[in-house]
């Protein structure tokens, strides 16, 4: 079976309070990338526009966040993990709640 990628996420509705989903997404599949009994660090970088936005009830300015850039020293892409993560909703991580369908929030 194959799977259309953008249909795939064009199915997922995130409301706005659901807008930071698919940074925890990340995070948790890079503190899942740690090797059991060991430690690993995780990085998450936050980057901001350059134009500032006024808020209408408050005096105060909002810098928007641009980007995130996620970055780990866990296993990577190992080839169960590379295959897994082909695969829509894959089982590979079940025993960890996982569902497998992260990627594509």
């Amino acid at each position: 079976m194959l799977v259309d990628v953008k249909g795939k996420v064009k199915n997922i509705t995130l409301s706005p309070n659901d807008r930071l989903i698919p940074l925890l997404e990340a995070v948790v599949n890079s503190i899942q990338a740690t090797r059991p009994g060991s430690s690993s660090a995780l990085t998450v970088t936050a980057y901001r526009n350059n134009l500032s936005l006024s808020t209408v009830d408050h005096d105060i300015n909002i810098i928007p966040i641009e980007s995130f850039k996620i970055e780990d020293s866990g296993v990577g892409f190992t080839p169960e993990n590379y295959d897994s993560f082909k695969k829509a909703e894959s089982t590979f991580k079940s025993s960890l709640g996982c569902k497998g369908i992260g990627r594509f929030t």
